[in-house]
């Protein structure tokens, strides 16, 4: 069970700490700075929301976060998959497209946050060890996305500013 929390922990934060912080914009841009604003504050804000939410309504158990892990990988896919599409991603023109990117964008940091909180709170029950090599995954998948997402900006740039 601790390996499956630290492969979590590892594509968690490789995610939302390299993948999606670089390509938000690309996602996001597109559909307006109010769309874009609106992501990130707002995602700003279901950060702390769901770190608090996590300590009332905690998922301990390593398969469910797992299973959230993957919800979460989805989301991230239709991040990254908007933001290849940039400047003229789906649903430009209509009112849904803008309103669906930030709720994504919201649902994306909240659940994240959540998943991150309830992985350190069943390590915790392992001792200080567990903790010491859930802060090494951590800086783990957040290098490995980051290195990720930064080669393959620069070899095949997928993405297009607006």
């Amino acid at each position: 069970t601790l390996f499956i929390l630290y492969v979590v922990t590892v594509v968690v934060c490789g995610l939302g700490n390299g993948v999606i912080p670089a390509i938000q914009s690309y996602a996001c841009l597109p559909y307006g700075p109010v769309t874009y604003h609106l992501a990130v504050e707002l995602g700003l804000l279901a950060n702390p929301i769901m770190c608090l939410a996590a300590f009332y309504i905690p998922t301990l158990a390593p398969l469910a976060l797992a299973l959230m892990c993957w919800v979460a990988a989805g989301i991230a896919a239709v991040l990254i998959w908007t933001a290849s599409l940039s400047p003229e991603p789906w649903w430009l023109e209509a009112t849904a497209g803008p309103v669906f990117i930030v709720m994504l964008c919201v649902v994306w940091t909240g659940l994240i946050s959540y998943i991150k909180v309830c992985v350190a709170s069943v390590l915790r029950g392992y001792g200080e060890n567990a903790l010491i090599w859930c802060g090494v995954a951590t800086q783990l998948g957040s290098c490995v996305g980051a290195v990720i997402i930064f080669t393959i900006n620069l070899t095949v740039k997928p993405f297009t500013a607006c």
